[in-house]
């Protein structure tokens, strides 16, 4: 990988697509997200609904949910004055099959443990409906693993 462009971090609205487009693997890109919205300890980002990302049922794979929570909670995770890398902790409630329409997925830091952020993401249909959640621990840039409390229960869904 090439050396990491100026400016990029911390995360803001003005980066957000470029670090997306500089960090994150093909396949990732290729989930085709849209409408990033960056402020500090917040990220969210659009998740089209494509058939690819389906099953024969015509729900949306948890997997490409889970991928698209993380990279939110990965992006959040950047945009205060401590960047970090890497989630090394997922833990997630999926209360409905997610079916029909486009997902808002939404990542705050809402704690820092002693050397690392917390965050709490999730999913939703972009009018009202239940969210799915997971807490993300993020790995310090320094490498170094920490422990954390439980994060929060639940997401405000504002």
């Amino acid at each position: 990988m090439s050396d990491t462009p100026d400016g990029l971090f911390p995360i803001t609205q003005a980066t957000v697509q470029k670090v997306f487009d500089f960090v994150y693997a093909p396949w990732i890109k290729e989930m085709g997200f849209a409408d990033f919205v960056a402020r500090e300890g917040f990220v969210s980002i659009r998740l089209p609904l494509q058939d690819k990302l389906k099953f024969s049922s015509g729900a949306v794979c948890g997997q490409a949910l889970m991928a698209a929570i993380d990279t939110a909670a990965s992006l959040a995770s950047c945009t205060g004055p401590r960047v970090c890398k890497g989630t090394v902790y997922q833990h997630t409630h999926f209360l409905r099959p997610a079916v029909n329409d486009d997902f808002l997925i939404e990542a705050r830091c809402c704690a820092s443990a002693r050397r690392a952020p917390i965050s709490n993401a999730g999913s939703r249909l972009p009018r009202p409906a239940s969210w799915s959640h997971t807490g993300c621990w993020s790995l310090p840039s320094e490498g170094v693993q920490t422990r954390a409390e439980s994060p929060p229960a639940t997401m405000s869904g504002q």
